[in-house]
């Protein structure tokens, strides 16, 4: 599989959420980060957004349904149901160490 353009280099205009699920939660991730009074925090999700570009370019490989995931966090965040919304986060990031070495096989895998 072809490593994904790096964010400095990728020159596509930024596409809808729908058509692209990794940069959609990236955003969602940073809006919460910044709906809280925590620089720290906001510099953290930044980071963990960085370190996590290759890995959520390669996770539809792996987990079908993004987008309904991506969805439904972005639904239950835009009504503020925080108590589902963090229901919902811990299992995305459960999956996530779950699959995380079946997505690192992939992008470590050769061309």
């Amino acid at each position: 599989m072809k490593p994904p353009a790096s964010p400095e280099t990728a020159s596509a205009p930024d596409p809808s959420p729908i058509d692209d699920i990794p940069s959609a939660t990236e955003r969602l991730f940073v809006e919460i980060a910044d709906a809280f009074d925590d620089v720290g925090f906001q510099q953290s999700i930044r980071a963990s957004n960085a370190d996590m570009y290759t890995t959520r370019r390669y996770e539809s490989a792996v987990i079908p349904d993004l987008a309904s995931e991506y969805a439904a966090l972005s639904e239950c965040w835009e009504a503020r149901d925080i108590p589902r919304l963090k229901r919902l986060l811990a299992g995305y990031f459960e999956r996530r160490k779950r699959l995380g070495p079946e997505i690192q096989k992939l992008i470590d895998r050769p061309n």
